[in-house]
């Protein structure tokens, strides 16, 4: 079980890396390419639900975002916020690397994904 000063050290270093990233188009593109597979699709979020379309703008011409792109960054950052907090900045990783992993050697070997 987690004491206080725990959590409170887990709080400064999750603050600490949101003020190391969160400028980073690379960490932009990531949030977009997670919250493309995690954020649920419905009538009301369908413009919010990050396309291929705006991870190539962030990776490839950041320069010139449309104005509807901040609200789908935001929108795609939220499942992996909430990841992040659960499990940390360093089991997260461990867990995408693995669910990554899962779902390419699944695609490989014919099955479809999760």
């Amino acid at each position: 079980m987690s004491t206080l000063d725990d959590e409170k050290k887990k709080a400064k270093a999750y603050q600490k890396y949101l003020n190391t990233v969160s400028d980073d188009r690379m960490k932009k593109a990531c949030d977009l390419l997670i919250g493309a597979f995690m954020c649920r699709k419905t009538e009301e979020t369908q413009d919010l639900v990050p396309t291929s379309e705006i991870l190539w703008r962030v990776i490839e011409d950041s320069e010139n975002l449309l104005e509807t792109d901040d609200s789908v960054i935001q929108f795609a950052s939220i499942p992996v916020q909430s990841l992040l907090l659960s499990t940390g900045p360093l089991n997260f990783r461990l867990f995408l690397q693995t669910e990554v992993l899962t779902v390419y050697w699944g695609i490989l070997l014919g099955k479809k994904p999760r």
